[in-house]
């Protein structure tokens, strides 16, 4: 071998050497490795973690033309909506309060617009800051169920059928920008009347609809999900080791996780922020930290004291017979001055992988499910609302695969029932 060819293989392997150290360096050091592992971790759980606009993000649009109404539940269409509205500058807002039902009814309606619509009422004050509206308003009391863009008046209106309220203010907006949006959506509308409805207002299906069955691969989450979002410093979070079920507890918070049931049951407290002033917003501090372990899971109703969240599927919120697919979040008055009492409880079991199905079930229109209830003995007044859902079916057998199973829900009397099972109860009491 010639000199030169010594010298050179020489320098190769010198290089190929110093390569390695650089690389142990840079990638391997133990103080490298853990800074880089902290910093990826960071940059991921602040990715994971969940926006405000999407987790209450309304849960239907409507478009009117006059006695043309379209409705879609199309989460695409709806965040391809707000921005418009986000954009749009809207002056100062005034609310009416009407006497009756009858004159509220009347001037609640709009004759061309888009009318966003939430099961549960929501914050005005939180929609304008989650939402970043164009607004000067600092302190804008009250809360709704709908919001409406009036393309003829061109206002922005905020309804709260409970009170009969109304709070609406002009709103600078370009209509064709939503006209163009609105029609070239890739969605499947459904055909809408207003007659017969409810007293909250919400549109009635004109004919029955068919819709698809899903089925889906269910699972177990780790409890560290829930123990990473919940409590303030999981770091520090010590377990019971003793007792049948896990019991994780830090100070003042604590976690059991009930193993035969599934069940998350989390206790802490929620220190007072000023930014943090309701229960949306205060809820939202526990929410946004699952990311997007439990799936799509979106803001649905409220009562007192209580935020219901529940996971979403094509639009459509998911129901069990127990608490699976749903989050309810208390959050109590602070009487002992040391924080807000925070209790969570929510299911380890989530729905992860979808199966394909092509299997369709057509379901009534509203009037008709409102008639069997009446038929079972119902009041039309307690019927609060209606919504279709996914209702949550184990299937015999299988392995973790449970069936989506399209499903009118009717809130009677504050309470959420499948109609089947609320027309058995109400059929039930009547004979007695």
């Amino acid at each position: 071998m010639k000199l030169s060819e010594k010298f050179i293989r020489l320098g190769l392997i010198l290089l190929i050497a110093l390569s390695l150290y650089f690389s142990y360096v840079i990638w391997l050091s133990p103080s490298n490795r853990t800074v880089h592992e902290q910093t990826m971790n960071q940059v991921i759980a602040t990715q994971n973690y969940r926006k405000a606009s999407d987790v209450f993000m309304p849960l239907s649009v409507s478009w009117i033309d006059g006695e043309d109404i379209q409705q879609t539940t199309s989460e695409t269409l709806i965040s391809e909506l707000q921005p418009l509205i986000t954009s749009a500058k809207i002056e100062k807002l005034a609310t009416t309060t009407y006497d009756s039902f009858d004159e509220f009814q009347e001037q609640a309606d709009i004759q061309r617009g888009i009318e966003l619509d939430y099961v549960g009422p929501f914050s005005l004050q939180e929609y304008l800051t989650m939402f970043d509206l164009n607004s000067s308003e600092k302190n804008a009391d009250g809360y709704f169920t709908k919001v409406q863009l009036d393309f003829e008046q061109k206002e922005i209106r905020f309804i709260n059928v409970k009170w009969y309220q109304i709070t609406k203010a002009a709103m600078a907006f370009d209509q064709t920008d939503f006209q163009e949006v609105l029609e070239q959506a890739k969605t499947t509308w459904t055909a809408m009347t207003k007659e017969n409805r409810l007293q909250n207002l919400q549109f009635n299906l004109k004919e029955p609809v068919k819709m698809k069955m899903y089925s889906y691969i269910s699972s177990s989450q780790a409890y560290t999900v829930f123990r990473d979002a919940f409590f303030k410093d999981a770091a520090d979070v010590k377990s019971n080791e003793d007792s049948q079920d896990v019991v994780l507890y830090d100070g003042s918070e604590n976690m059991t996780i009930q193993q035969e049931q599934q069940l998350v049951d989390f206790r802490g407290e929620l220190l007072p922020d000023e930014d943090s002033t309701d229960i949306y917003s205060q809820s939202f501090h526990f929410i946004s930290r699952l990311g997007t372990n439990l799936g799509n899971v979106r803001f649905f109703d409220r009562s007192k004291d209580t935020a219901n969240y529940r996971i979403f599927v094509e639009g459509f919120p998911v129901f069990s017979e127990d608490i699976r697919g749903e989050i309810n979040l208390t959050i109590s008055e602070d009487k002992s001055g040391d924080g807000l009492p925070v209790h969570i409880q929510t299911s380890l079991n989530t729905i992860q992988v979808p199966i394909p199905s092509e299997e369709e079930i057509e379901l009534a229109n509203n009037e008709t499910i409102i008639d069997q209830i009446l038929a079972a003995g119902g009041n039309r007044e307690q019927i609060r609302s209606m919504i279709i859902g996914y209702q949550w079916q184990d299937i015999k057998d299988t392995n973790g695969v449970v069936d989506l199973v399209p499903t009118w829900y009717i809130k009677y009397d504050e309470t959420w029932y499948p109609y089947k099972k609320l027309v058995t109860q109400l059929s039930e009491t009547e004979a007695e």
